[in-house]
C-alpha cells in the first residue's frame, strides 16, 4: 500500500482516538485511560506476533519502547507548556517539531518531489492553525494524545512565563524525536514489534508517572461500562501506530511524519459535525491549507 495512504490512514486513526479519548478523560482520569487502551493493544499485538503474523524482533522492540517514551513525555511536557503559557505561543513551537523528522529525512537524502517540498510546509501551518484557536487557549494535542487543554476556571494569561517557551521546545524536539525513533525502528521487517514497544515505552511511562507524582495504583481504576469504550481507544491508537510504522517502512521520513501530524484536523473536524461546535473561521482557513498541502504531498 502507498506510503502516502498510510500516513494518512495513521492521521485518521489517530484524529478518531483524540476525539473518542476528549469524552472518556472526562469521565476518568488521562492516565487511566492512556494504560487501559496501551494494554489492549499490547494483547493485540502479542496475539499477532505468537500467531506468526511477524516474526519478533528484539530490536524492533526496544525501537519502539524508547520512542513510545519519548513521545509520551513529549506529550506531557507540551501539557505542561500549556499550563504555564498561552497557546498562542506554545501550539505554534509544539508544531515546529516536526520539522526535526523532515530535516533527517533530507539529510539522508530520502527521496522528496518539488511538489512534496512545497506542500509540506503548507500542511504544518494548517495544523498549527487547527490547533490553535485564537478565541480562547484551548488546542488540540498534536501527534494523537488522549489530553485536554487548560480548564475553565484557570485564568487567562496575558504574558508568557519563562518556563513555558522551553517547555514547549523541548516537547516539540521530543515528538518529533518520536519519529525518527520509529523509522530507524521499523526499518527491517519488524514492524509489528516496534509498534508492540511503543506500547510498551507508553506503559513504562506512564509508571514512572504515577511514582513522580506519588499517586496510587488506584488512580487506574475505571467502572466496568468504560472497558468497552477503553479498548475500543486502543485499537484506535494501535490502527495509528501501525499505519504509521508501515508508513515510515515504505516511504520517505518527512513526508509520512508530516502526513501522520494531521490528526488534529480530523479532531476538529469531528467536534464541528458530532458535537455541533462552533468552527471558527480562522480554523477553516486552516484546513483548507492543510488540504492543499495533502494535494501537493500526494501529486509529487
Amino acid at each position: 500500500m502507498s506510503p502516502i495512504v498510510l500516513a494518512l490512514g495513521a492521521s485518521l486513526f489517530y484524529g478518531g482516538a483524540d476525539f473518542w479519548a476528549a469524552g472518556l478523560t472526562r469521565r476518568t482520569s488521562p492516565v487511566a485511560v492512556t494504560t487501559w487502551s496501551q494494554l489492549s493493544s499490547g494483547v493485540v499485538l502479542m496475539v499477532l506476533l505468537l500467531g506468526g503474523g511477524q516474526p519478533f524482533d528484539a530490536g524492533a522492540l526496544c525501537w519502539g519502547a524508547v520512542a513510545g517514551a519519548a513521545g509520551g513525555l513529549g506529550l506531557l511536557l507540551y501539557y505542561r507548556a500549556l499550563a504555564a503559557g498561552p497557546a498562542s505561543v506554545v501550539a505554534p513551537l509544539a508544531a515546529a517539531g516536526t520539522a526535526i523528522p523532515v530535516m533527517v529525512g533530507l539529510v539522508r537524502g530520502d527521496p522528496t518531489s518539488a511538489l512534496a517540498l512545497l506542500g509540506l510546509p503548507l500542511i504544518v501551518v494548517g495544523i498549527t492553525v487547527v490547533a490553535f484557536d485564537g478565541g480562547d487557549d484551548r488546542v488540540s494535542p498534536p501527534w494523537g494524545a488522549p489530553l485536554r487543554g487548560p480548564r475553565d476556571d484557570e485564568p487567562r494569561r496575558d504574558d508568557t512565563p519563562p518556563r513555558a517557551v522551553p517547555l514547549a521546545l523541548v516537547a516539540a524536539g521530543l515528538l518529533g524525536v518520536f519519529f525518527v525513533l520509529l523509522d530507524e525502528g521499523g526499518a527491517g521487517q519488524g514492524e509489528l514489534s516496534v509498534t508492540l514497544g511503543v506500547q510498551v515505552g507508553g506503559l513504562a511511562l506512564n509508571a514512572a508517572y504515577l511514582v513522580a507524582t506519588r499517586q496510587s495504583a488506584a488512580e487506574l481504576a475505571v467502572p466496568g461500562r468504560l472497558l468497552v469504550a477503553l479498548v475500543l481507544l486502543g485499537g484506535l491508537n494501535l490502527g495509528g501506530d501501525a499505519s504509521l510504522t508501515f508508513a515510515l517502512g515504505a516511504g520517505a521520513l518527512g513526508v509520512v511524519s508530516v502526513l501522520t501530524s494531521l490528526s488534529p484536523v480530523l479532531t476538529a473536524v469531528l467536534a464541528w459535525v458530532v458535537l455541533r461546535e462552533r468552527a471558527p473561521r480562522i480554523q477553516l482557513v486552516g484546513v483548507g491549507v492543510a488540504f492543499l498541502g495533502v494535494l501537493l504531498v500526494a501529486s509529487g
